[in-house]
């Protein structure tokens, strides 16, 4: 009885030998990479007899081996067995190669088995025997999807429900069949190493032997291997190397169609494929692909688009379709190198509807935080005293390590739109820049609303109730704002221009974003335009990095007559972004600069009205102060005299079309102005001015935030 052959574990890091298995290698000190592989004999190791027993090892076993010229080789590419199943002899390149191996792989019920049962079938019709190897079945379960499948042609090929693959090899030699199915290699073993069946060295030394028993016996062998979760055949890679052709069965569940992709091929193309469906009867080939994909499609539906994919070498058609859902906001969409916000029709709506809650919008971030109130408590939403909106702060102020501030995340919705007591300030959520009287907390409801605990650092959300005006200001807009308005009336469309840095206030928070008297100053203007009832559409101009993630506070307002425009690299450029934006129906637009939280009904009033009789209009103040002109060094040159000149404010209106031809005439010309009125004032066209307020002052530093406060103050 010959001996046991002697095997070793070998490290496939290093390749270092152990006598036994080891978790860890001695060597290199890699986990789980040792293997079970055959010990080579060992040689001869003294002096003379070392070189003696050297020339016998070399030559011990072997024999002179023929060795015959190309030319002389018998055969041809032409000799291939065809298996009547053209998808699967078309991934093969005609067919299948006497003597080859092939591997095939795919995920767990995908149905590769039932391939195989159908090409052996086929094959046997044919008068190719075929000897089919189950390591995972048993003879009357493959007897029963042979039944279900009806194939009459499988009835004749020969079963053999084996894992050792000494005996298969055995009973293949015996029966000598022209193909040899085995599934799987991962079930299949030998004796001549300990490991289990499936581990690296049993799926190598297992296929090592078969091929080399296609190719002494001319049997074409294919070989079922299971994919790991990465979708790769489990086992060595050189288990793909070894093989002569690697065929992948790709699909869904969900679906009926199969693909059959080869991946590596030795007589053939790659990367071709095959198409096939699974039916009651098996697997059928789909001759026409691009029939398949595009049998259902509409033809008149929008948004869909066939196009030509090249598999191999076989083009495919398919269609792809651009899906897009309804929202009430308008998403930035791209157009050009920067981001627009898509226009949209404006609604009319009634005072009744002024109040109504928007949305709720929410980005979780690990800071050190409070519990959101529940419903009813504390001012939250279940109150119903004004619409919800979550104080979050954006990822980039994460990054830049700005904390939020201040005690509860709630405070007084009452007050927010109506200049009192504010909820967060800052662009973020954060009080820097807040009076310290708008920082305080509604007492009474710091228990209800939950204490921050400063080792409560998990991920939460704070939430900030915010509402759109207050009672003085609902009063007032139910006053003068008529029960309904007429469609025609609202032909007024606002731009409010917000996309400066506002260097010269200082500071990294941006000037129109900052709180004063009791809310943002942007929010201050955006609700004086949005409570005049001929206003249809106000289009906030802001900064490029804050149009697609505008600041939650500025969706308090009604947000069907509310769109964001991108600010360009000038003013000009940001009114003509914020200009293409508005709906046509705006006939008649007012440009107001964020600046001037200050702008009033009656200005506004004034400005429209002038506006509707042709002209360009500019809010203005004559001058009442005397004006020098100074040189250099501060020396007087000059006492300009003050009549005819007046100050420029905003609102400043303007027939639509009026603007639009100057500012399309200023950027053929590359021109750059202060105003709108200048655009309009160089092409010769009419522009008049009507009296503006004292109040609407200007914004461009700390001494100014003061005035306003002082001013929202005395109004209180």
């Amino acid at each position: 009885m010959a001996s046991k052959p002697k095997t070793v574990y070998r490290c496939t890091e290093c390749g270092a030998d152990h006598p036994k298995w080891a978790g860890r290698c001695d060597v290199c000190g890699a986990w789980n990479s040792l293997v079970e592989e055959m010990a080579a004999r060992p040689a001869p190791t003294g002096g003379s007899s070392r070189r003696a027993g050297g020339a016998r090892s070399l030559a011990e076993g072997g024999s002179v081996a023929p060795t015959p010229r190309l030319r002389d080789v018998s055969g041809s590419e032409a000799r291939r067995w065809k298996t009547g199943i053209d998808e699967f002899d078309f991934v093969l390149g005609g067919g299948i190669v006497p003597g080859s191996m092939i591997l095939v792989g795919g995920e767990p019920g995908i149905g590769k088995s039932t391939l195989l049962l159908q090409v052996a079938g086929r094959l046997q019709r044919a008068g190719h025997p075929t000897l089919y190897a189950s390591g995972e079945e048993s003879a009357l379960q493959i007897k029963l999807r042979s039944d279900r499948l009806g194939d009459d042609d499988t009835g004749d090929v020969t079963l053999l429900s084996e894992t050792n693959l000494e005996t298969i090899l055995t009973t293949a030699a015996a029966v000598g069949p022209a193909v040899l199915v085995v599934d799987s290699i991962q079930t299949v073993y030998t004796a001549d190493l300990e490991g289990a069946p499936g581990n690296v060295g049993q799926v190598r030394e297992c296929a090592a032997r078969l091929m080399r028993f296609a190719k002494e016996s001319g049997t074409a062998v294919f070989v079922v291997g299971h994919v790991t979760k990465g979708g790769g055949i489990a086992g060595p890679k050189t288990l793909e190397h070894i093989v002569d052709t690697v065929l992948y069965f790709e699909g869904e569940n969900s679906v009926d169609h199969r693909v059959l992709r080869a991946t590596k091929n030795r007589f053939g193309s790659v990367d071709e494929i095959g198409v096939f469906r699974m039916v009651q009867e098996g697997l059928v080939p789909v001759a026409n692909p691009s029939e398949l994909f595009l049998g259902d499609r509409t033809m008149t539906a929008s948004g869909s688009a066939v196009t030509a994919l090249m598999e191999g070498s076989r083009p495919i058609l398919i269609e792809v379709q651009g899906l897009a859902a309804k929202s009430r906001l308008r998403h930035a969409a791209a157009r050009g190198h920067r981001l627009r916000w898509a226009p949209a029709r404006a609604a009319p709506r009634g005072a009744r509807q002024a109040r109504r809650p928007i949305f709720w919008t929410a980005r979780r971030f690990p800071e050190c935080g409070w519990r959101r109130a529940p419903s009813g408590a504390g001012g939250g939403p279940g109150r119903g005293r004004g619409a919800g909106v979550e104080r979050v702060r954006s990822r980039a102020a994460a990054r830049s390590g700005v904390r939020w501030r201040g005690g509860s995340g709630w405070r007084d919705p009452s007050r927010v739109a109506g200049g009192a007591a504010a909820r967060r300030g800052g662009e973020h959520g954060d009080d820097h820049g807040v009076p310290r009287r708008a920082r305080r907390a509604r007492t009474g409801t710091q228990g209800a609303q939950g204490r921050g605990c400063a080792h409560d650092r998990r991920p939460v959300r704070a939430g900030v109730c915010v509402s759109y005006s207050s009672a003085r200001e609902s009063r007032d807009a139910a006053r003068e704002t008529p029960a309904s308005v007429a469609p025609g009336a609202r032909d007024v469309g606002v731009v409010i221009v917000a996309g400066g840095s506002g260097t010269r206030v200082g500071g990294e928070e941006l000037k129109q974003f900052r709180w004063v008297a009791g809310k943002p100053m942007l929010l201050h203007s955006v609700q004086a335009f949005m409570a005049h009832p001929e206003v249809g559409m106000v289009v906030c101009v802001l900064p490029q990095r804050y149009a697609g993630d505008p600041p939650p506070w500025l969706f308090q307002c009604d947000v069907d007559r509310l769109l964001v425009s991108v600010g360009g690299r000038t003013r000009s450029e940001s009114v003509a972004n914020g200009l293409d934006d508005l709906p046509d129906e705006a006939s008649i637009v007012l440009v107001h600069d964020a600046a001037r939280p200050l702008v009033g009904r009656a200005t506004i009033d004034r400005v429209i009205s002038a506006a509707r009789t042709g002209s360009g209009i500019v809010a203005a103040l004559p001058v009442v102060d005397t004006l020098k002109r100074v040189g250099g060094e501060g020396a007087i040159a000059s006492t300009v005299s003050r009549d005819g000149l007046w100050r420029a404010q905003t609102p400043q209106g303007f027939p639509r079309q009026m603007l639009v031809d100057a500012h399309r005439r200023a950027r053929a010309d590359r021109i750059a102005a202060t105003d709108d009125a200048a655009l309009c004032e160089r092409l010769g066209l009419d522009v008049r001015v009507v009296r503006g307020s004292e109040r609407a002052l200007k914004v461009t530093d700390e001494a100014d935030f003061a005035r306003v406060e002082a001013l929202f103050a005395l109004d209180e």
